[in-house]
């Protein structure tokens, strides 16, 4: 079958399995999707960190674990959420994404060891993953604003990228993204902060709202290009191949990772 549908299938899948469970899963349903996703995702950290399968599963299985506690923990679980306490499972995320990341990417540091891998791969899905579930909790369309976004995002820059991309954005780490899609990326997610603002931001300035969906964008291509480079350490080209023509769960989510926690603590004033 030609790549592009398939491609095209699985993605069609997966948006009508997310579009479905937002907006009418029971909570526990969706708890327990979102705990798979984290689970797998985290499976695919550990073969990245270089664990082997069994370790991997192990790694998965306390990564579960330890979302569910802190969906209990925060409050979320039964509709009254504990702000700081939510705000202190996502905020090591956020400082991860704002501060490290960038500087691992751009310099192209390798993890230290396998334990800070794993450390970081805990922080990070975790932290995605009580956003996710905070989201959801307050409104649907908080999550469905936040996943758009990343998707915007992605559409934006394959399609400006291919069309005018010939200067490559980081070509060690990441050789198919280029300055022109990444520009196209930010452009696409500024506009889409505009047609929102009326929506969603109402009482605060348009100019600062617009821009901060460019540093939420800015932060959804950290997520994808430190994603790439955990591939790059690891010698491989995808995550996983658990969805046909993307790769793995890790590969489809790595945007999500930053853009989460950031819009949880934005939207949700934790």
């Amino acid at each position: 079958m030609n790549e592009l549908l398939v491609r095209t299938a699985t993605a069609v899948a997966a948006i009508v399995v997310f579009l479905l469970l937002t907006f009418f899963a029971p909570d526990w349903l969706w708890a327990l999707f979102i705990a798979c996703v984290i689970g797998v995702a985290a499976w695919e950290w550990g073969r990245l960190v270089k664990l082997s399968a069994i370790e991997a599963v192990g790694y998965a299985g306390v990564t579960a674990v330890l979302l569910a506690l802190l969906w209990r923990v925060t409050g979320i679980a039964t509709g009254a959420i504990h702000a700081p306490v939510a705000a202190a499972a996502v905020i090591p995320a956020l400082f991860f994404w704002v501060a490290l990341a960038p500087v691992m990417v751009q310099f192209q540091i390798p993890l230290c060891s396998r334990l800070i891998g794993l450390v970081l791969g805990w922080v990070t899905l975790l932290g995605a993953g009580i956003a996710a579930l905070g989201l959801r909790e307050v409104s649907s369309g908080f999550l469905l604003a936040a996943v758009t976004l990343v998707w915007i995002a992605d559409t934006a820059a394959f399609f400006v990228g291919r069309r005018y991309g010939s200067r490559k954005l980081l070509e060690a780490v990441s050789p198919g993204k280029t300055w022109a899609g990444f520009w196209g990326a930010l452009g696409a997610v500024a506009a889409y902060g505009a047609v929102l603002y009326p929506v969603m931001g109402v009482g605060q300035g348009v100019f600062g709202w617009v821009l901060a969906f460019v540093g939420v964008a800015l932060l959804a291509v950290t997520g994808d290009l430190f994603e790439s480079w955990l591939k790059r350490i690891a010698g491989v080209k995808d995550s996983g191949a658990l969805l046909p023509g993307h790769g793995g769960v890790l590969d489809r989510i790595d945007a999500l990772l930053p853009v989460l926690p950031v819009t949880a603590l934005w939207w949700l004033h934790w």
